[in-house]
């Protein structure tokens, strides 16, 4: 198994420097109803799959999607992730190795630092 690895984000930006949707891109229909923007995620996954196939999942603490990204590396995924979220991503942490669905495991526990006031 790869790395597993997860954060928090923190807060909202004020104006977002990449927008998840669901549907074509904007420039490919008719107008922007023909597109769903995604939420704004309170934690993102990053597991990589094999070598050089890795993921960015972003997810709300009620565990909706908010969109996915490949990447090449850990590092290009992390690079990613700032770039999207700046100084809202908390700490990078470990995935437990017994844990089978990490994304699951990540909401969890976004879902237990915003009940215990963190």
């Amino acid at each position: 198994m790869g790395t597993r690895l997860f954060a928090f984000v923190h807060a909202q930006l004020l104006h977002r420097r990449v927008r998840q949707s669901v549907g074509l891109p904007l420039e490919l229909t008719e107008g922007p109803e023909d597109t769903e923007e995604l939420p704004w995620p309170h934690v993102l996954i990053l597991q990589e799959e094999s070598p050089g196939n890795v993921f960015l999942y972003r997810m709300t603490r009620n565990g909706d999607a908010c969109g996915d990204t490949w990447h090449r590396s850990v590092e290009d995924a992390k690079h990613q992730a700032t770039y999207e979220y700046l100084e809202t991503i908390g700490e990078w942490q470990q995935v437990p190795h017994d844990v089978g669905d990490a994304r699951e495991f990540a909401v969890a526990a976004v879902r237990s630092s915003v009940a215990g006031g963190s």
